[in-house]
């Protein structure tokens, strides 16, 4: 169902624009954090060529089921972006693409995608703006509330939380890049 409804929906067209921004090239090697059923592997795989090597991690195994699927030339693992299992200085490009808000300890996952690019890499990450310049997303949270409660509308809130770009910026700056 993600694959079928959410990618086509929210997802897919940012894949080209992220790797655009992550600059990713012919030859490169290129990592998907929190990769769910390979949108962006899936994009920048025809981008690095067949001399490039394109991976993906994911901490659920039946995303990765149907990423592997979709996608069988990638090398997809199962693992958190807190805890990467790949070797320092591993990756040309690290991105993850809307996945860090859900990341449990977001400095620490940064530390680790910094951890495993090459000197010289990019470290890419896309996250949703704010519910403040999301009014339709901000109705239904609202709906969701008054309906089913604060916990249900958390859930839903919870894509929206990095949308501020000054604390994004110091999310950055606090895990060390400055």
């Amino acid at each position: 169902a993600y694959e079928t409804l959410f990618v086509p929906a929210l997802f897919g067209e940012w894949a080209p624009r992220v790797a655009e921004a992550a600059q990713v090239k012919l030859g490169q090697r290129v990592l998907d954090v929190a990769c769910g059923t390979g949108v962006f592997a899936r994009e920048v795989v025809s981008r690095t060529g067949p001399s490039g090597y394109v991976a993906g991690v994911d901490p659920d195994p039946g995303m990765l089921a149907v990423a592997r699927t979709l996608a069988p030339s990638v090398d997809w693992r199962e693992g958190d972006a807190e805890s990467l299992p790949f070797p320092h200085r591993s990756f040309d490009a690290v991105v993850s693409q809307f996945g860090l808000m859900f990341f449990a300890d977001r400095h620490r996952a940064i530390r680790e995608m910094l951890r495993v690019l090459a000197p010289g890499g990019r470290l890419a990450a896309a996250v949703w703006d704010s519910l403040d310049n999301s009014p339709a997303y901000a109705a239904e949270v609202a709906l969701l509330e008054r309906i089913a409660g604060k916990r249900a509308a958390d859930a839903l809130r919870a894509p929206f939380v990095l949308g501020d770009r000054r604390q994004l910026n110091q999310l950055f700056e606090d895990a060390g890049i400055g």
